[in-house]
């Protein structure tokens, strides 16, 4: 939720609501996936920032879990928002 809180009004090309691949939040896990043609070119380029996320075809897919801090969360929005990686 604190990461959709924070990308809503980012307008990133592929880390934005609009392509997220479920939208109902009862309907999926701890992980959000975005349909988008450059998932795969993203998902390298955060490898090099240090920030791992699991990209299939057009899909990224960030986890988050237990382990992850507000601050880990606050990171990757800062890394997606400086535009590096968009």
């Amino acid at each position: 939720a604190l990461f959709l809180r924070a990308i809503a009004d980012m307008n990133h090309p592929v880390v934005n609501p609009a392509n997220l691949t479920v939208g109902d939040p009862a309907r999926r896990g701890n992980f959000l996936a975005f349909r988008h043609e450059d998932a795969s070119a993203l998902a390298a380029r955060l490898a090099g920032d240090g920030v791992l996320a699991d990209a299939r075809g057009p899909i990224i897919r960030f986890g988050f879990g237990c382990y992850h801090s507000g601050g880990d969360v606050a990171r990757l929005v800062d890394i997606l928002h400086a535009g590096r990686n968009g």
